[in-house]
């Protein structure tokens, strides 16, 4: 078996492993027996836990972005765009994040972890809907602008929005939006978009 696909096996039962029993209990004795192979071969592949999550949160991360390049790819219009991006920005992080599958107490712990992965999500998600503002001024249907900063406040909200529902929830809830949050969240974003878009349409 190629090293490429081997590693992806051990991501795969790693994910598994950290969504079931959570990042701290999961050691890489239990990831090598998931697969069947030797705590020493597992070795080979990773020096250890902290190394798999955080492939596996990089991994997650380009999934995320290529999935949202796509979907809003096929949209001309920029307010159409932006109402698209927020709606699908909270289903993708619930379905995708692994963060989203770890406890408030687990992530607390391995925060420090994933401070240089956040950061470069942040700044690809920001060039994404710098993207977005500069061809709605480029199409004449935004003001001109300083898109990086407009982006840098629209995903601001965004994220603080989600960051509520975390609040919200019970200590130990998962980092995932409650179902309860959900179309809470969906709804406040949606006026937000639409308050935003109308204040920098020409």
């Amino acid at each position: 078996m190629k090293p490429q696909t081997k590693q992806d096996e051990i991501v795969k039962a790693a994910q598994e492993l950290f969504t079931t029993f959570g990042f701290e209990k999961t050691t890489m004795t239990d990831i090598a027996k998931r697969i069947g192979i030797s705590k020493a071969s597992l070795y080979y592949y990773f020096n250890d836990k902290e190394g798999i999550i955080q492939l596996l949160a990089r991994q997650e991360q380009d999934q995320f972005i290529s999935e949202i390049q796509d979907i809003t790819s096929d949209i001309s219009l920029t307010s159409e765009k932006l109402h698209t991006y927020s709606n699908k920005r909270i289903e993708l992080l619930q379905r995708h994040l692994t963060l989203s599958s770890t406890n408030l107490g687990t992530f607390a712990s391995i925060r420090t972890l994933f401070s240089s992965i956040l950061h470069e999500f942040r700044q690809r998600e920001t060039a994404l809907v710098t993207d977005i503002l500069k061809n709605g001024i480029a199409r004449q249907e935004i003001r001109a602008l300083d898109a990086p900063t407009y982006a840098e406040l629209f995903l601001e909200v965004l994220r603080g929005f989600r960051k509520n529902a975390f609040y919200n929830s019970e200590k130990n809830e998962a980092i995932k939006i409650p179902a309860s949050e959900l179309e809470r969240i969906k709804q406040q974003s949606a006026l937000f978009v639409e308050i935003f878009t109308n204040g920098i349409s020409k």
